[in-house]
């Protein structure tokens, strides 16, 4: 689709804030419209039709009817794409629909479907269709409107269950409000449980699904200890815990290289924290980094980024006190106690370089 800002076509970053950014400007998309033209509309509609035909075809064991099904998806997502780079919002819509009901097989949560699917949902709730001339499109763009609506709704509670997932409510609860939606979000919603998430971040298998390439959990660490009890593959993974004080500001670090260094907390973890703490060992939190260092990306700018945090000596001291510096930012101001972020790929190809603080402000974006 267009960028509003740069007049590029590209394919808009989906950032932690929820927004789109532009790839090429680094700029977020702000006054966009979008596009009903016969044109535009006729790959919407075909990205339609295509699916119906994927959903007709009667489940089979025979291999060519399996082919000949899969084809269908395959035409009907290759349309809706082509349709939303158009700006169609019948494209937007078969396309968030897409990502809502993980037909790309990325096997990722459904707080964090509806993170990818929600700008295109907002973007069709929030149109204004009244100056569309042809009767057919106009009324059909309605329709495709209501349901927008409707999966924009449904999404902000899914999210409000997951905050950790999606960062930046106060944004979501002004989009709801402006379409009149009685949806409030806070920081006091149920979370899923965070060993289970972390350990989904570090499972095994990364092949079908979408991996934050930076992470930050506020956990206890007991909950951490629990954590490394599990098959971690650590030359993928370079894990950082800081231990975080009474005023919830970080006071040291340690960084987890080996199977060996994790061994070592869970059987001497009273070495590693304050010992003259009051409270016990496991009820302590602890904030953890996650980066996902073996990562391989095609944007330099993320390659750079990973490679920042495997420097030694005085580099990794520079980054352990930048985390800190962001952390205890966070916390002052109230965002960083029991909030998690998870950070991929598109949030460092959009903040230009690799610094921790530059990644961090787009949560104030």
């Amino acid at each position: 689709m267009k960028c509003p800002q740069c007049n590029h076509d590209v394919e808009p970053l989906t950032l932690v804030n929820g927004k789109w950014g532009c790839p090429d400007c680094k700029r977020l998309f702000v006054n966009y419209s979008l596009d009903t033209s016969h044109e535009s509309q006729e790959l919407g509609e075909l990205s339609r039709i295509y699916y119906l035909k994927y959903l007709e075809k009667a489940p089979s064991d025979n291999k060519k009817d399996i082919q000949i099904k899969n084809k269908y998806l395959e035409k009907s997502k290759e349309y809706a794409r082509e349709a939303a780079k158009k700006s169609n919002p019948l494209g937007y819509y078969m396309l968030a629909y897409f990502y809502d009901y993980d037909y790309d097989g990325m096997n990722l949560s459904e707080a964090e479907r509806c993170k990818l699917a929600t700008p295109y949902y907002n973007a069709i709730a929030l149109a204004d269709f009244s100056g569309i001339k042809d009767e057919k499109i106009k009324a059909d763009t309605y329709e495709i409107q209501k349901l927008a609506i409707e999966k924009f709704k449904t999404m902000l509670l899914e999210m409000s269950h997951d905050n950790r997932i999606l960062y930046g409510l106060e944004e979501y609860n002004n989009m709801a409000r402006s379409l009149g939606l009685s949806v409030d979000l806070d920081d006091k919603s149920d979370n899923l449980d965070d060993i289970d998430l972390i350990s989904k971040i570090i499972d095994n298998d990364k092949e079908k699904t979408k991996t934050p390439i930076f992470s930050l959990f506020t956990i206890t660490f007991g909950q951490l200890k629990e954590i490394l009890k599990k098959n971690i593959i650590y030359d993928k993974y370079l894990l950082s815990f800081y231990e975080v004080n009474s005023q919830l500001k970080i006071n040291e670090s340690t960084v987890i290289r080996s199977k060996d260094a994790a061994k070592n907390i869970l059987t001497n973890g009273k070495d590693y924290l304050n010992k003259q703490s009051k409270e016990p060992l496991d009820n302590r939190k602890v904030v953890l980094t996650i980066l996902y260092k073996g990562f391989k990306s095609k944007y330099k700018e993320v390659n750079n980024y990973i490679s920042r945090f495997e420097q030694k000596g005085n580099k990794k001291k520079q980054l352990d006190t930048e985390i800190s510096i962001v952390y205890n930012n966070l916390s002052g101001s109230g965002k960083a106690y029991n909030t998690n972020f998870m950070f991929y790929e598109d949030d460092i190809i959009f903040t230009k370089d690799a610094s921790i603080k530059t990644l961090f402000k787009l949560l104030n974006e």
